[in-house]
This record gives C-alpha cells, structure tokens and sequence, in this order.
C-alpha cells in the first residue's frame, strides 16, 4: 500500500503559490511516484480532493489503474459560494471543511487556501465520464460535498454505495465505507 503525502498536507512541502496546485502537478507528482517505486498498476482510492486527484490520475493514464475508489466525492462544484479570497470564512460546506482542516495540528491554513485556489482554477468535469475502470463512489448520506454521486458513478457505468447518518468529516472513518472499499477491492 502506498499513501502519498500530498503537497501542501502532512510533512510535505507547503507551498502559498496556487498555481503549484492544479490539478495536473498532483496527476505528475502520483505518476512519478509510481515510477519511482516501480509499481505499474494500482487501484486508487481517493477521498475529496483526493478522489478529484483519482480521476484525473485515471482519466490521464488509465493503464495505470486498475481500479478506482472515489468517496465522499460528486459532481457539485465543492467551492460554490466560497470566497476562495478567505476559505473558511464563509458558511458553505466547504468553508465548513477547510476550517476543520486547517486546525488539525500540523497544517498550514495558507497553503491549504492555496490548495483550494490551485483546485477551483480547473473545476471538475465528468466529461468524458471514466469508462473501462470499474469505478466506486462512496459518500455519507449527509455530505453536502459528495451532492451527484449517485449520478456521477450511474454515468460511469460504476456503483455508488451510501453510508447512512454520514457526512463529509464521518463518511470515511465508518466501519461501511472501509467495508464498501474492500469488498469493492477484491472483485
């Protein structure tokens, strides 16, 4: 198992430069990883913004994955309403996620604004839908981020499997969702 400290999380590098956080350099930093470490196909789960950076990993190289995980994840644009100026200080859902996360000890609020700009300056499309990776999307019946899940996995041709009584911040720590990704996993 391989799990990327992404930039701008963790002990990685921090970087207040958005462009540093568009999509496409996550898709390289992942793809150079893999190189590195010799692996050629993996299955990838993501959940958030790490479900955006699974499919676009498996829309860029898709002979890289073998399959794909994407919870707590849809195709609302999760920084409507944001003034992505000042994360968090709003009242939408993800001013409601970035304040949790930019309190976690260890983080750096202006690098994760910086994340958050990086990521709404290319808005996720579900066009062209993945197809020819057997795709899972998992959300808490209450996340307001994870709104078209259901539709996003129907258009791929994948299953969608709702945690009930969860939301963005519990969906992931329940004992269904680790379930779901298993089972899903083994087929």
């Amino acid at each position: 198992m391989i799990g990327p400290d992404l930039r701008g999380h963790g002990t990685s590098d921090k970087p207040t430069d958005s462009a540093l956080y568009l999509p496409e350099h996550f898709v390289a930093d992942l793809l150079a990883m893999l190189d590195e470490s010799g692996v050629d196909k993996v299955d990838v789960v993501g959940y958030s913004m790490g479900s955006r950076l699974a499919w676009e990993l498996a829309s860029t190289a898709p002979e890289r994955v073998r399959r794909v995980v994407l919870g707590g994840f849809g195709t609302k644009n999760a920084f409507a309403g944001t003034d992505l100026s000042d994360p968090g200080s709003g009242d939408t859902p993800f001013d409601t996620v970035y304040r949790t996360v930019a309190a976690l000890p260890g983080n750096d609020a202006a690098a994760l604004a910086a994340c958050a700009r990086g990521q709404a300056a290319r808005p996720f499309e579900a066009e062209p839908p993945l197809t020819g990776i057997p795709l899972m999307v998992v959300s808490g019946a209450r996340d307001a981020l994870a709104e078209g899940a259901a539709e996003l996995a129907e258009r791929c041709g994948g299953t969608h499997v709702e945690i009930p009584g969860r939301d963005h911040a519990n969906a992931v720590s329940s004992r269904a969702f680790r379930q779901a990704v298993l089972d899903f996993l083994a087929g």
